[in-house]
């Protein structure tokens, strides 16, 4: 039997990275999906979900891929390349 000494928490929370924006609107836009961000100003990041796990594994994604994404998002959203970015994090779930 094991015994846990110290703070215990219930809570769990799930690391995420998307291309994309940070957005108060989660209407759906085909090939996009929108993540709730509980912490944040936005209530949402909008775009391209490259990991969102609890256990967030390995990925890899090239540039060139990246610059395409960057590319759909702009294109979905209507919106200039330039908006679109990175966003990593971690939320509670």
């Amino acid at each position: 039997m094991k015994i846990r000494n110290g703070f215990v928490s219930n809570s769990s929370s799930s690391s995420f990275v998307i291309i994309g924006v940070y957005s108060n609107d989660d209407t759906a836009v085909k090939g996009l999906k929108a993540i709730y961000l509980d912490d944040s100003e936005y209530e949402f990041a909008r775009g391209i979900v490259l990991a969102d796990d609890q256990y967030m594994e390995y990925i890899d994604v090239s540039f060139d891929k990246l610059q395409e994404y960057a590319k759909q998002v702009s294109e979905a959203l209507k919106i200039d390349i330039s908006e679109v970015k990175l966003i990593a994090g971690t939320r509670q779930c």
